[in-house]
C-alpha cells in the first residue's frame, strides 16, 4: 500500500496498523485513539536519523559538482538558520513558518516542529554540520542485510557510500569550519 495511503486505510478499517509520520499521527489521533507500536527510533536502533542527505550516483556527481555544491550549500544555510532559530527564539520563527506556508494547525505544526526542525543543533554523533554518521549508515545497512533487501550481497563500506567532498566544499564556500575526523 503507498505510504500516503496508510492513514486513510487505518481510519476506515481497511488495514489494522501502519507505519505514518509524526504528523499524520498526530491528524489521525483527533479521528480515532491510536497506538504506537514501535517508533522510528526503536525500528532503526538509531536516536535520530538522517533527514537531509543528497544521494546521486558517482557519474552524476562528477558531471554535476557545482549544482551537487549548491543544494548542500542551501541544506546548510538552512541548517544554520535553524540552529539560530531553536538558540534564540526557541524556535518561534521556524513554527510560525510552519503554520503560514504548511497551513497547519497548531497541533501539527508543533509536532511538524519537533520531529523535522527542533533538534536542529543537537545531533550528538555528526562532527560536521548535516555529516552523515558511520553509526547511522551502519544502522541502515542492518536494516537492508535483515530484510533480505540485498539479496545476499555485503553491503558497501561507509568510505565506499559516503563522499563528503561536496559537503566539505559547501561548508568552506559558507565560511564554516570543517574537521577531519570522521562522523562515528
Amino acid at each position: 500500500m503507498p505510504f500516503t495511503q496508510m492513514g486513510p486505510a487505518l481510519v476506515s478499517g481497511e488495514i489494522d496498523a501502519a507505519i505514518i509520520t509524526v504528523t499524520e499521527y498526530v491528524r489521525l489521533q483527533e479521528r480515532m485513539p491510536l497506538e504506537v507500536i514501535m517508533t522510528g527510533t526503536e525500528l532503526t536502533k538509531m536516536p535520530m536519523d538522517a533527514t537531509q542527505v543528497l544521494i546521486a550516483r558517482d557519474d552524476w556527481l562528477s558531471a554535476h559538482e557545482d549544482l551537487a555544491v549548491k543544494g548542500m550549500r542551501a541544506l546548510l544555510a538552512t541548517r544554520l538558520f535553524m540552529q539560530n532559530d531553536v538558540r534564540t527564539t526557541g524556535g518561534l520563527r521556524l513554527k510560525e513558518s510552519i503554520k503560514r506556508k504548511l497551513g497547519l494547525p497548531d497541533a501539527l505544526a508543533d509536532a511538524y516542529y519537533n520531529f523535522r526542525m527542533g533538534y536542529a543543533g543537537s545531533e550528538p554523533q555528526a562532527v560536521n554540520p548535516l555529516e552523515f554518521p558511520v553509526s547511522t549508515f551502519t544502522g541502515y545497512c542492518g536494516l537492508l542485510m535483515e530484510g533480505n533487501l540485498l539479496r545476499g550481497k555485503a553491503p558497501p563500506s561507509y568510505e565506499q557510500a559516503v563522499d563528503p567532498r561536496y559537503l566539505m566544499r559547501a561548508a568552506k564556500e559558507l565560511g564554516l569550519p570543517w574537521t577531519d575526523r570522521k562522523a562515528n
